[in-house]
């Protein structure tokens, strides 16, 4: 990713994007890294409700979560026909 995103912005991007991608056991992983233990629930709901309304809009986001569930070196892995976000 760019220079110009910072650990916890990469962090909640790659979140978002499992969460795109129904990879929840990822989602999970990284919501850890976010927020406190009760509040990861929340954090996933919202991170879905948010993801899908992204989907519904046209925006894919890069498959971040794939290769690094804590996202600080994930590559960017994107269907090429996708109209991507960051």
């Amino acid at each position: 990713c760019c220079g110009f995103v910072e650990a916890d912005e990469h962090r909640i991007l790659a979140f978002l994007s499992a969460c795109q991608a129904g990879a929840w056991p990822d989602a999970r992983m990284l919501a850890d890294t976010l927020i406190a233990a009760d509040g990861v629930g929340d954090l996933l709901q919202a991170g879905s409700r948010l993801a899908h309304a992204l989907l519904q809009a046209g925006r894919r986001l890069p498959q971040r979560h794939r290769d690094d569930a804590d996202a600080e070196t994930a590559l960017v892995i994107a269907p090429a026909a996708s109209a991507l976000i960051h």
